[in-house]
């Protein structure tokens, strides 16, 4: 089970002087939600705590271990993020969508071939989605 967690953590807002250190663990599961103004650094959190943004101060950790010291396909294939903007250069479906997420499993290391991707539908709205690893 994933668990994420910040030890001592301070985001980069700019603009805006340093904040309060957060600490805290969020356990496989649990639901959480951030609250804040326009402007407050909801998003810069958020982009911090995937990895994407380095933060000012402390530590963001996966499944204990310290988002720094992890390849950007470790934690891509543990932790995931859906923007809260999206713009249509490229317009996909939902499934098509949801197919980005399996990226990360693609090619795992040790991998000689690409695996196959089997979707198929199930009278009257079941959408099923099969990944065939070949053998390596």
């Amino acid at each position: 089970m994933t668990r994420l967690e910040t030890d001592n953590l301070v985001i980069r807002v700019p603009q805006r002087a340093p904040g309060v250190p957060l600490s805290f663990k969020l356990e496989a599961g649990q639901v959480w939600g951030v609250l804040g103004p326009n402007g407050a650094g909801k998003t810069t959190l958020l982009h911090t705590l995937a990895g994407l943004l380095t933060p000012r101060s402390g530590r963001v950790l996966l499944d204990g271990v310290c988002l720094e010291k992890l390849k950007r396909g470790q934690i891509a294939r543990r932790l995931g993020m859906v923007f809260q903007e999206r713009h249509d250069d490229f317009p996909a479906t939902v499934m098509e969508t949801a197919l980005i997420g399996r990226h990360p499993f693609l090619f795992l290391p040790g991998s000689v071939k690409a695996p196959r991707i089997t979707v198929w539908r199930r009278p009257p709205c079941s959408v099923w989605m099969r990944l065939i690893w070949p053998s390596v």
